[in-house]
């Protein structure tokens, strides 16, 4: 909508150009993929240190913790910065956190629900799998019936 709305309300971008911002997004999700490379270093050198050999599942969420903070302040930068008279590119580059955010916070919570339910682990990825999977199955038929209407 910002992006995409004319002048006096938005940037007056047109559809192609306006969706172009959604690369911040996507290279804050680069950089929360290399973080998460180097979250999951520590993780394994806790493990490596523990007497036990084994760290409480807890562990794996304090990524999350540190990650949490970048999607209210990420959607604050957005909401400050999303009038035309500031250059485009200011919001546009609130999203780098956005992504990174997401993507932490996301392996962080599923390696600690993997870690913390590990006999139910397997019925639990194939839900997730079964209902992405019919997800994916149904979005060509209701992009064809939008398309009629």
């Amino acid at each position: 909508m910002v992006f995409q709305s004319p002048e006096p309300l938005g940037y007056g971008m047109d559809s192609g150009l306006g969706s172009l911002p959604f690369l911040g997004i996507g290279f804050g999700m680069i950089l929360g993929t290399i973080t998460t490379l180097f979250t999951d270093k520590y993780y394994v050198r806790a493990v490596n240190a523990s007497s036990t050999g084994s760290v409480p599942p807890e562990t794996r969420l304090i990524p999350a913790c540190y990650a949490s903070w970048c999607l209210p302040v990420s959607l604050a930068i957005f909401a400050a910065t999303s009038d035309p008279s500031i250059h485009w590119i200011a919001p546009v580059l609130a999203g780098v956190p956005f992504g990174l955010g997401l993507i932490v916070i996301f392996v962080s919570v599923l390696s600690y629900l993997i870690d913390a339910y590990a006999a139910q682990v397997t019925m639990g990825m194939l839900d997730t799998d079964m209902t992405e999977s019919s997800d994916d199955g149904q979005t060509p038929q209701h992009d064809a019936e939008q398309d009629r209407l």
